[in-house]
């Protein structure tokens, strides 16, 4: 069977004055159910924990802050699969939190 998982990762560096960068990632897993997906996800999350010098040369560190939630997907073979969905009653606050629905929707 196949699982999403909904990651949060924080990036962290030596300036505090900044806030800090968090990064949302849906990882596809095969599971045998769902208990084996959410230790899957965490495992495969942990070991995405890259370290690097970014352009201004600052140390950036990424760190596994939680799975936020694992899920049942579709088969990722099959076209038009749904990998993960979330529900939100605010359409204010999400138009806020997620900054693409700030700009004109991309045309082809």
């Amino acid at each position: 069977m196949h699982y999403a998982a909904l990651v949060l990762r924080k990036a962290a560096t030596g300036d505090s004055s900044r806030p800090a960068l968090y990064e949302e990632t849906v990882i596809l897993l095969a599971a045998s159910n769902v208990a084996e997906a959410w230790k899957k996800a965490a495992a495969i999350a942990a070991m995405r924990q890259p370290v690097y010098r970014n352009p201004q040369g600052e140390l950036v560190s990424w760190s596994l802050e939680r799975v936020v939630d694992v899920a049942p997907a579709d088969d990722p073979s099959k076209d038009g699969a749904e990998i993960y969905s979330r529900h939100f009653r605010n359409y204010d606050d999400y138009v806020r939190f997620e900054t693409l629905m700030q700009k004109p929707p991309k045309r082809p």
